[in-house]
């Protein structure tokens, strides 16, 4: 399906202008410390670029001598994994106008492709050291896998969301949609819209009813809309975009106790949980999350505390509530 997809997308380029760039194949040295998806991507496309997204393989893939010979850095928490991707933005008219955003991720034990943001690697490196769990969003299983669905598939508007902090649910003039994806859909049947791959026929919601609500406080009426529609981890994007905004909803309504229920099996209500106590300043809510085993408020408290200038004990933190969960 992955080389199918490719060349529909390259003759899409062609045809319709659609503003994607898909390089040539790069032959790469087979190596046997190295997952096979790789070889199985990079054969059919030597580099992708999407305006939001770009892809190739790393220098450190591209010989084996060069893999044998890297440096890896003893502080990452990650093991210096190999970057096959990145966010970035444009500021301005020439190459080196970028700003890059974030590293696509691809596991050279298990073959699995994920992203950690900048802010939660920081910590992991510097205040997390002693964790024995590290938060990541992972994408799929294999590098051929993720490309078939997240680059040249339904899935990319979540992808773009997830890294560039494109807000993939909105709709109209400020919607988010790749370029190329309604172009790919009217010109060929390769690339199904969401839904069509679970089998289930697309169902929308009023979109613009939620917005207007939203606009004006009504919370009761937007929440009411979105969650009707809304479904975690679809493979229907739409639906899991509908699920965060959902979640977003719920704390900028103020709605703490039903985001704090829901916080203890839904990862997004967690995560949205303990980012608001964070804006908000609440660092002993943090604290006791955190004493509870969660991650992110940890991660959060530790940058609070800096934040209020309290240094000595953001440093202390993480030593201390680990040390009161095993006493615990």
């Amino acid at each position: 399906m992955l080389r199918e997809r490719v060349g529909t997308f390259r003759r899409l380029a062609v045809e319709h202008g659609t503003p994607v760039v898909i390089g040539a194949p790069v032959p790469l040295p087979r190596n046997p410390g190295l997952p096979g998806g790789l070889y199985d991507v990079f054969d059919l496309v030597g580099s992708v670029d999407t305006g939001d997204l770009r892809f190739a393989p790393p220098a450190k893939v591209r010989t084996v001598e060069a893999w044998r010979d890297r440096v890896v850095d003893e502080e990452c928490p990650l093991g210096g994994p190999p970057a096959i991707g990145e966010g970035y933005v444009v500021t301005g008219d020439t190459e080196d106008d970028v700003i890059v955003i974030g590293d696509l991720s691809l596991d050279v034990a298990d073959s699995s492709v994920y992203y950690i943001d900048g802010d939660s690697y920081r910590f992991y490196c510097i205040d997390g050291a002693g964790l024995e769990e590290i938060e990541v969003d992972e994408f799929a299983p294999d590098l051929p896998t993720f490309f078939t669905r997240y680059v040249f598939g339904p899935g990319y508007p979540r992808l773009a969301a997830t890294v560039c902090n494109l807000r993939a649910y909105q709709t109209r003039k400020h919607r988010y949609v790749a370029p190329w994806m309604t172009n790919s859909r009217e010109a060929h049947p390769l690339i199904p819209p969401p839904g069509r791959e679970t089998g289930r026929m697309e169902t929308w919601f009023d979109h613009a009813a939620a917005e207007a609500a939203e606009a004006r406080g009504d919370w009761t009426t937007a929440i009411a809309v979105v969650s009707e529609f809304a479904e975690c981890y679809s493979q229907d994007f739409h639906r899991h975009n509908a699920h965060l905004w959902h979640m977003d909803l719920l704390a900028r309504a103020g709605l703490l106790d039903e985001l704090a229920d829901q916080a203890g099996v839904d990862v997004h209500a967690r995560r949205r949980l303990d980012r608001l106590l964070f804006e908000e300043g609440r660092a002993g809510e943090l604290r006791r999350r955190a004493e509870d085993g969660d991650k992110t408020a940890l991660h959060l408290l530790v940058r609070l505390l800096r934040a209020q200038g309290q240094r000595a004990a953001a440093v202390r933190a993480p030593a201390d509530i680990d040390a009161d969960r095993k006493r615990a």
